[in-house]
């Protein structure tokens, strides 16, 4: 490959093809079936013929694309591809949620804001929602390093992790109680580690002082940049120690210790067709989470 420069004719370009095939949007047409109308976006060139390939494909005897949807059901759905539940994040007692502004977040008017949906896997280590639950006895002073405290709530002082150790632990922003050693509690069937935009390829990303970022999701859930937690109150966690906060005059986003930090609820929620249509077609085709998933 070479670079084409306006002022060297020796790299402009001498050939023009009158027709070009657009082969991706073919293999949308002839494999999605039933799912071909969230190839982008329901963008699909509905005159594309592939009519001659579709005559071979039932040759064969080919499967239809639900078998490949569940054959990896490891990746689209306990990754979240296909989710459960569509909404939107609302800052509590007011109309605006978060939406996508280019490749960072902003506050929007509820109406227009972009819908999202839990995603990622759940690596080692994530927070289990009943470890933010744990009662403290009162009275019972903890040792938090080199000082003590009434309870693990009153070690950092304003500090942070560094000073919560020794009888606590730091849990996304939380200082908590160390548990008695034993086996991690597993993860809920249902839960993840990251939000993702619905009908996109990005996730809340890196949560810079303007709020989160997006970058292409991590299915695995092991980048930490975008580990989200949204725990019973409502705010929205991250692996830094930091929670998701509003700046409603602004309509901007922000960083800020989970002490104070606003709080979201879900909205709008839905179960999306793509979602209703794979286990649909899972009945149909007799499939069964025997079989290999990865």
């Amino acid at each position: 490959h070479m670079w084409r420069i306006d002022s060297d004719k020796r790299t402009l370009s001498h050939f023009h093809l009158k027709h070009q095939t657009d082969n991706l949007a073919r293999v949308a047409a002839l494999w999605f079936g039933e799912f071909k109308d969230k190839f982008r976006d329901g963008g699909l060139n509905p005159s594309i013929n592939v009519s001659s390939a579709a005559q071979r494909i039932k040759e064969l005897q080919c499967k239809p694309f639900v078998y490949f949807l569940h054959r990896f059901r490891k990746l689209y759905r306990k990754g979240g591809v296909l989710p459960d539940n569509v909404f939107k994040l609302r800052l509590k007692g007011s109309g605006k949620c978060i939406s996508r502004s280019g490749s960072s977040l902003r506050l929007a008017e509820c109406k227009v804001a972009t819908k999202l949906h839990f995603a990622n896997w759940v690596p080692p280590g994530f927070p289990h929602p009943d470890e933010f639950n744990v009662n403290e006895t009162p009275g019972h002073e903890v040792q938090c390093g080199a000082h003590t405290a009434r309870s693990c709530a009153e070690c950092p002082r304003g500090h942070g992790e560094g000073y919560c150790n020794n009888d606590c632990r730091w849990l996304f922003g939380d200082c908590i109680p160390r548990a008695p050693a034993r086996a991690p509690l597993p993860p809920p069937a249902d839960m993840f580690s990251g939000i993702r935009l619905w009908n996109a390829i990005e996730c809340f990303d890196r949560l810079d002082p303007t709020g989160p970022i997006l970058y292409f999701c991590d299915l695995a859930g092991s980048n930490q940049n975008q580990q989200y937690f949204l725990d019973q109150r409502g705010r929205l966690r991250h692996s830094s120690g930091n929670c998701v906060s509003a700046d409603p005059a602004q309509q901007k986003l922000r960083s800020s210790q989970c002490q104070d930090a606003s709080e979201w609820e879900k909205v709008e929620g839905f179960t999306p067709v793509e979602t209703t249509r794979y286990f649909a077609s899972v009945r149909e085709h007799g499939l069964t989470d025997h079989g290999p998933d990865s």
